[in-house]
């Protein structure tokens, strides 16, 4: 008798771990923009090859995503205001942004803040970003990633001194300042996140 006890509660736990794991969960709208954020931050939208690729659009309300050629290079993000109001939602990010990068080119500027107010509709139990598309706001990390692997396939001279050119600027900007957490900000993602 204790056996078929304990194969229910198997089977029930089973079950429950199934559900729990395909009912989806309710989210905030400021949950949403943090995974959107963190995703960019870390790559995802620079390729659609990306292994995060659709997780990002499953946080956005648009069918597709342009090519970019460039993306704008952070050193983290922190959200600053939501608010809510049915069926619509805002919330405002705020990034701390050192430069840009545009295919094997990377500007470096003075580092300083950029506000973004994202706006959300709710669909179904969550919630998704409807506007703006802006381009990738990506770390020191994502963006050396993203010129080293131009770099290994690379068989122009030139391209290839530019790409490691571009390298050596973005490991300079990842080197200097403050790397981590913008004060007073416990939401804030720096370039040395680790998931």
């Amino acid at each position: 008798m204790s056996c078929c006890i304990v194969l229910t509660l198997c089977f029930a736990t089973r079950v429950q771990a199934r559900e729990d794991r395909s009912t989806p969960r309710k989210v905030s709208p400021a949950s949403v923009v943090r995974d959107y954020c963190k995703l960019d931050f870390e790559g995802a939208r620079l390729s659609s090859e990306s292994s995060d690729f659709e997780k990002y659009f499953a946080l956005v309300a648009w069918p597709d995503e342009p090519g970019w050629d460039g993306a704008v290079v952070i050193r983290n993000f922190r959200i600053v205001l939501s608010g809510s109001a049915q069926p619509v939602s805002k919330v405002t990010v705020r990034y701390v942004v050192l430069g840009n990068m545009s295919g094997a080119r990377v500007t470096a500027s003075p580092q300083h803040e950029e506000g973004v107010t994202f706006v959300l509709k709710r669909s179904g139990d969550t919630w998704k970003i409807e506007h703006p598309l802006i381009p990738p706001h990506i770390s020191v990390h994502a963006a050396i990633v993203a010129l080293s692997s131009l770099l290994k396939g690379e068989k122009d001279p030139e391209q290839r001194r530019r790409l490691r050119a571009g390298i050596a600027i973005l490991t300079r900007l990842g080197q200097t300042g403050d790397t981590g957490a913008m004060a007073g900000a416990p939401a804030a993602v720096s370039s040395k996140h680790n998931p």
